[in-house]
């Protein structure tokens, strides 16, 4: 018995270090392209803006809380009505995301008046939102995961159990497709596009309105290039971006809180601080949003090949 604790944990220590033979060449590549895309330059968060003067900031409370109710409507409607369990585990999910998107895009249109270039979702803006989005995993993944397996180690130290998502403690245990597709389906492509509408678009939105009087200092015009170098550093004042960096934390901390797993809360800061940078930077929520949902395919891949 002695002989096969001791093999298991040699494999265990073999699984850590390959881990951070792979990580650190990756994390040094990362600060790399952090680097050459100027991201470490004073003001370059201060991208497009993405409110009008005239608006107030209780309208954007106002659409992320009916956003929210509808999505719970829907899926309470739902639920009765989707008798196969196979189909529930995921549908109601799909059902909450999709109909909560949808409320929220339709009010942003009638209240606002905005086609989704301020909220930066304009059908147009999908193939920048798509390369934008895979550079920007590529940087943000391999900072994410270092301090993810900071994370493991320290509670395989002091014998903590780390926790794991519904979801994939669902794609585990179940053995129908139809499930596993359809939580696929709402874990890489639903949830995210609602998610980065609330907490990018709306929340982050919210707080950079508040926290920041005079934003159209320094902010760039929706569409403009954004990756070019521009003379934003220099119209950008102090106020500008920290108000910008606020919203990205305050935002930050109420994503990795609402995802309800206190040990993975940095990972889960670490992870929506680099979506809230990307969404301010480029006014595109697509690109987020694509950063979100490749972010968490790889996770449902690496967990599955685990598995």
């Amino acid at each position: 018995m002695s002989n096969i604790i001791a093999a298991a944990d040699q494999g265990q220590q073999i699984h850590v270090a390959s881990a951070w033979v792979l990580l650190l060449p990756w994390l040094i590549l990362a600060v790399m392209l952090l680097y050459v895309l100027k991201c470490f330059r004073r003001g370059k968060i201060v991208g497009p803006m993405r409110t009008a003067e005239h608006e107030r900031a209780g309208l954007f409370v106002l659409l992320f809380l009916a956003s929210l109710l509808g999505g719970l409507l829907a899926a309470m409607i739902a639920a009765p009505l989707i008798r196969d369990p196979a189909w529930r585990s995921f549908a109601v999910g799909g059902v909450f995301n999709l109909a909560g998107a949808l409320v929220l895009v339709m009010l942003n249109h009638r209240l606002r008046g905005d086609d989704g270039g301020r909220l930066g979702m304009r059908v147009g803006q999908i193939p920048r939102g798509l390369w934008q989005g895979a550079i920007g995993l590529v940087v943000l993944l391999p900072l994410v995961m270092v301090c993810g397996q900071v994370i493991e180690e320290v509670a395989r130290w002091w014998n903590w159990a780390l926790p794991t998502h519904e979801v994939l403690r669902e794609m585990r245990s179940t053995d129908s497709w139809t499930e596993v597709v359809g939580l696929w389906v709402v874990a890489v492509v639903l949830a995210p596009i609602f998610e980065e509408m609330m907490f990018r678009g709306m929340m982050q939105s919210f707080l950079v309105k508040v926290l920041d009087r005079n934003q159209s200092r320094g902010s760039l015009q929706v569409g403009e290039e954004v990756w070019a170098d521009h003379s934003v550093a220099a119209l950008a004042g102090g106020r500008a971006i920290a108000a910008r960096w606020g919203a990205i934390g305050i935002t930050s901390l109420a994503f990795a809180a609402v995802h309800g797993e206190w040990l993975w809360m940095a990972p889960l800061f670490l992870l929506s601080a680099g979506l809230g940078y990307a969404y301010e930077r480029t006014g595109n929520l697509w690109v987020s949003i694509i950063m979100h949902g490749l972010f968490n395919a790889l996770q449902i891949t690496i967990f599955m090949t685990a598995a």
